[in-house]
């Protein structure tokens, strides 16, 4: 699922905050990106998973491990819709019932979280929008670019927290077949 790939150019920091801008550019400079780190929830009932991903323009694959490493769910996002299937439960998830279990997609659109895997901060994006806090870090992954890798997200009414660590990332020149992947959540 992840190749390799050869830079044309390093992006910096100056560009980095002309996040719409560096969004553009990775996307006429690379057909797709590729990578994996893990989500991790802290409050009332805690838990930590691993993903894996793949992005090519505005369409996204995410594969959800549990624990033991067994894929418990695919998501798949497009430039405005958001659909997931729990392989546990055998069940789909349209973008309105994703929103009613994690209220925080409700301030993202799909075309923000794609652009969070890429490893660009989403431009509308203020420290605090209903309730929730938003905090972004950055660093360099493999030695190469620095870029966004790590999202929190708070609610501290509720003492919740949404924490998105991404560990890999690789832009890549090579287009990927998202139609395979999406078949799958189609069957």
């Amino acid at each position: 699922m992840i190749s390799g790939c050869i830079y044309k150019k390093n992006i910096s920091m100056d560009e980095l905050e002309k996040n719409e801008h560096t969004y553009l550019n990775l996307k006429q400079n690379y057909a797709s990106c590729s990578g994996r780190g893990e989500v991790q929830a802290e409050g009332i009932l805690p838990w930590k998973l691993k993903f894996k991903y793949i992005s090519q323009r505005d369409s996204s694959f995410i594969q959800v491990m549990d624990i033991l490493g067994r894929k418990s769910m695919l998501i798949w996002l497009t430039a405005d819709s958001l659909m997931a299937w729990s392989m546990i439960e055998n069940k789909k998830y349209s973008h309105y019932q994703m929103i009613n279990d994690f209220p925080f997609l409700n301030n993202f659109s799909p075309s923000d979280i794609t652009k969070i895997l890429w490893g660009v901060k989403p431009d509308f994006l203020n420290k605090s929008i209903n309730q929730l806090n938003y905090s972004f870090k950055y660093k360099y992954l493999n030695n190469k670019n620095n870029f966004l890798t790590s999202a929190i997200l708070s609610n501290r009414k509720h003492n919740q927290s949404l924490i998105i660590n991404f560990h890999d990332r690789e832009h890549n020149h090579q287009s990927v077949d998202l139609n395979a992947r999406w078949r799958l959540i189609q069957s």
